[in-house]
């Protein structure tokens, strides 16, 4: 029996994608409890220990250390507005670990269930060694602030996808 090349194609193609070869590449997730929220992440990312002494309930970095992220959530400061969250509690986190920390962007959002929410972009050195930009997006719910925020040498907004990933249930 004879095929035409585009018969040939049209079979190695349905192949391809039947098998799970060819798609987008499989996500991890973060499951939290209350407030309840998931974070999806591309699975070029492996879970690391958080740093719980600052809040950090999930840690994540790839293969080379960079690009990381992290997911926070901590007590809401009292008289500490969402807009003012990156400035006076991100930025005074990432202080224990510079003295070199520059909020560039602090932008209302929202999510996509239309839970409002704060993106900032921050250029910052880590312990003087090495230089990062950091996407953060902070929220207020029940009572909670939490934070996902994802570092890298440059680019950073290039990993928008894994601040989009928070979803409340």
């Amino acid at each position: 029996m004879k095929f035409g090349a585009w018969t040939v194609l049209t079979i190695a193609l349905f192949m391809v994608v039947a098998t799970g070869l060819a798609g987008p590449a499989a996500a991890g997730e973060y499951v939290h409890q209350a407030p309840a929220f998931t974070v999806t992440y591309p699975d070029s990312f492996e879970s690391v220990p958080p740093r719980k002494e600052i809040g950090q309930v999930f840690s994540a970095k790839t293969a080379g250390s960079l690009p990381t992220f992290q997911v926070s959530v901590l007590k809401v400061q009292e008289g500490v507005k969402l807009a003012d969250a990156c400035q006076k509690v991100y930025v005074e986190i990432l202080k224990k670990g510079s003295e070199d920390v520059n909020l560039i962007s602090n932008k209302p959002a929202k999510l996509a269930d239309g839970t409002p929410a704060y993106e900032s972009k921050i250029i910052w050195n880590y312990m003087g060694l090495i230089d990062l930009e950091t996407l953060v997006l902070n929220v207020y719910k029940d009572k909670k602030h939490i934070i996902v925020a994802v570092h890298d040498r440059e680019a950073v907004e290039r990993l928008r996808g894994v601040i989009e990933g928070l979803k409340f249930k």
